[in-house]
């Protein structure tokens, strides 16, 4: 495996980059590529204080607490941000 460089990094920081509003802050752990297959591990933290553990293909969410896990159908990051954009906009209304 290789890190992943220039293009998908760059991928990655613009998609939570394009959710700045509701991204407090960010840490990211790994970045990997295997052929085609790419692998990131990081932590979002958004401006509510929930926060998003990103861990290798994970196909389930936690809604509202940690026991409260559901299936995703979101499996890009794009997708789960603006899910969760749109959770916390509702919250602050």
């Amino acid at each position: 495996m290789s890190s992943i460089s220039g293009s998908g990094r760059s991928k990655v920081l613009k998609t939570i980059a394009a959710f700045k509003d509701v991204v407090d802050n960010f840490n990211v752990e790994l970045f990997e590529r295997e052929g085609k297959r790419s692998r990131l591990k990081a932590r979002i933290t958004f401006i509510d204080g929930s926060v998003l553990v990103i861990k290798d293909y994970s196909h389930h969410k936690h809604v509202g607490s940690p026991g409260n896990v559901e299936p995703s159908l979101e499996i890009e990051l794009r997708d789960v941000l603006k899910v969760i954009r749109s959770r916390i906009m509702v919250q602050r209304l």
